[in-house]
């Protein structure tokens, strides 16, 4: 609150700044015009002799005439170094202060929507996050297993991809799946195998969820790693494979974008960034936050950095 008093204050001056700040700088208009005048003289007389030298006439004489010389020398003279060392000075003022303001209405906005949610919520909502960030990961690191295919966001390298599916040996996968389901973990070599474009409808979902329920434990949930086995890929199969993992890492950007707003919000409130807690607590209050809410907490935070 005292911060954003005082950031409030400093608004209010803004405008009083701006105005004292962003004055044209009082230059010599005299010593402007003579400059003006001696620069179209000497214009005048070399366009002259140019002609003469279109022409085919004697242009030598006319540019080394002792009018040209002393033309020239008068504009030399003619620098107004005083005038522009007094816009820059004033130019640079008046930005430094629009900076400030503009830095100032950034931070207020930042502020009045981290006003809106308490310390721990916003700590709730970072714990969440960090954790479907985390479970992310795991499935994208489950699919490239799989299929060896990675997502590709816009504009980056293709995907280099074989044409058949690595082979792993069997200590490799009785480890993964120690990390991502302890149960199946005590059931190894009978997983089931699933034809290759389920690996599409698993993107999907996981998907879909983090569009819609970004910080929510739908997206731990539904963003599970695979445990299934799956058959040869076709091309096909890796086709819609690899558009489906593209859609869903450049989705995740919602997450990140989620991640470091908050983050922002914690800091402009807190001073600091709290690490997200490993508790279940926040991630309890955190699911029970609408639907609507969440998006409508997107939208806000995509306008505010637009």
């Amino acid at each position: 609150a005292k911060k954003m008093l005082e950031i409030a204050n400093f608004l209010d001056g803004c405008a009083a700044g701006i105005k004292t700040d962003c004055v044209p700088p009082t230059i010599n208009k005299t010593e402007l015009e003579l400059c003006k005048t001696n620069a179209v003289a000497y214009n005048t007389t070399v366009s002259t002799c140019i002609t003469m030298a279109t022409q085919g006439k004697d242009a030598c004489s006319c540019f080394q005439a002792t009018a040209v010389a002393d033309e020239k020398k008068v504009l030399t003279k003619c620098k107004a170094s005083s005038s522009a060392k007094s816009s820059a000075k004033a130019r640079s003022k008046c930005l430094n202060t629009l900076k400030y303001c503009k830095a100032n209405v950034t931070a207020a906005g930042v502020l009045q929507y981290a006003c809106r949610y308490s310390e721990e919520e916003l700590t709730a909502t970072l714990t969440q996050l960090t954790a479907n960030s985390a479970a992310f990961s795991k499935f994208l690191a489950k699919i490239k297993s799989l299929t060896g295919l990675s997502g590709v966001l816009p504009g980056s390298t293709s995907n280099r991809t074989s044409r058949n599916r690595a082979v792993r040996n069997t200590e490799e996968e009785d480890a993964e799946e120690d990390v991502f389901d302890t149960p199946q973990a005590r059931m190894r070599g009978k997983r089931e195998e699933v034809a290759c474009s389920t690996v599409v409808t698993s993107i999907t979902t996981c998907t879909t969820a983090i569009t819609n329920t970004p910080a929510l434990t739908t997206v731990v949930t539904k963003c599970k790693a695979p445990t299934y086995t799956i058959a040869t890929c076709t091309d096909a199969d890796k086709t819609g494979i690899q558009a489906a993992l593209n859609t869903a890492l450049e989705k995740n950007a919602i997450i990140l974008a989620f991640l470091d707003a908050i983050k922002a919000e914690l800091t402009a409130t807190t001073g600091s960034t709290p690490s997200p807690s490993d508790g279940t607590a926040g991630t309890a209050r955190v699911a029970a936050r609408s639907r609507s809410l969440l998006r409508k907490m997107i939208m806000e935070k995509m306008q505010l950095r637009n």
